[in-house]
């Protein structure tokens, strides 16, 4: 019996059993464990990761505001901007996007260096827990 055992490296080969006893599978590699262990090694993910929150927190920002704003809890006087209903300031996308883009950063960088290895799984216990 042989069982494709995936990886990250280009080639992939197949595993046989060594003894009657032993499991088919040697070692699995999931393709998101790479990227993973890159997260903490390199810096390239900063820039997109930093831009995708900045971007939630300018767009998810403005309408949280507005509806703060459409029940009185929040009244602008200057620089009041109208989005369909929704009242906001034109600084609420500027501010909630860098605040959005600091605070998610800070946690990622803090889990980063605070967080230690998982302890590795065993196939053969996740198999039978899975039946």
């Amino acid at each position: 019996m042989f069982v494709l055992a995936v990886s990250s490296s280009p080639s992939t080969r197949l595993s046989k059993p060594n003894g009657p006893n032993q499991s088919p599978v040697k070692k699995i590699l999931c393709l998101n464990q790479q990227r993973q262990s890159k997260i903490g090694t390199g810096k390239s993910w900063i820039l997109p990761t930093s831009l995708s929150l900045f971007g939630s927190g300018f767009v998810l920002g403005p309408l949280l505001d507005g509806l703060h704003s459409r029940v009185d809890l929040v009244v602008y006087k200057n620089g009041a901007l109208q989005i369909g209903p929704l009242h906001t300031n034109i600084w609420v996308p500027f501010l909630l996007g860098l605040f959005y883009c600091t605070v998610g950063l800070l946690q990622l960088l803090l889990d980063d260096k605070t967080s230690t290895k998982p302890p590795r799984g065993n196939l053969d216990k996740t198999v039978i827990s899975l039946l």
